[in-house]
């Protein structure tokens, strides 16, 4: 599948994972060459330039997410969507005054979806959301909370996977909150499991 982003974006994930960031950079780069304008390869790209200490390439990649998102239409990306990408764009930028109002946009959006009874699909999801959202705002014992009634919820309609990839996920919530006994049993979780794990916005968005 020498066209797919995706394929290209789970090969980079790898080669990061395992310590080998110029093969990541450079497998990155082509994901983004199949699929320009996605922020979220931007984002790890961005990350991955941190990691090899190079400034310069690491504010280009977060300033074109900026850009991308300043002339999307708002109809493309939902609201809750859209307001994270800026408030983690923002954040890894080390704009934190910036990216808080986007951060509150998001978790109210979230509470009011998740206020509604007759909202149950992929409920746990929603809420480990939510919960990286409030993490990302600095309210640590809310996010650590909010994720762990994430990870014990259970419902059918859930793939089995959705455990793991909640873990994964919930190391958003717990490295920030430096709660590194908890980020690393779940980092096990994920290990175990094969999940990919998310970008770390305070400790790398990875």
């Amino acid at each position: 599948m020498p066209g797919s982003s995706d394929v290209q974006e789970t090969i980079a994930d790898a080669q990061r994972r395992s310590g080998d960031f110029e093969a990541s950079i450079a497998t990155t780069a082509r994901a983004i060459e199949l699929d320009p304008r996605n922020t979220r390869l931007l984002q790890l790209q961005a990350t991955t330039y941190a990691a090899v200490h190079d400034a310069g390439k690491f504010h280009q990649h977060l300033d074109a997410v900026i850009s991308f998102l300043d002339e999307m239409p708002d109809d493309v990306l939902g609201i809750d969507t859209r307001a994270r990408f800026y408030a983690t764009t923002y954040q890894l930028a080390g704009q934190p005054d910036l990216a808080e109002p986007y951060f509150e946009v998001a978790k109210e959006y979230l509470e009011q979806q998740l206020a509604d009874q007759y909202f149950p699909e992929f409920r746990s999801r929603w809420l480990m959301n939510l919960a990286e959202i409030t993490a990302g705002l600095g309210k640590f014992d809310e996010a650590r909370r909010l994720a762990e009634e994430s990870m014990a919820m259970k419902f059918p309609d859930e793939p089995a996977v959705t455990k793991q990839l909640l873990s994964a996920a919930a190391l958003g919530v717990f490295i920030p909150a430096g709660d590194h006994d908890r980020a690393i049993e779940l980092e096990a979780i994920c290990l175990r499991a094969g999940a990919r794990c998310p970008v770390r916005l305070c400790g790398d968005h990875g």
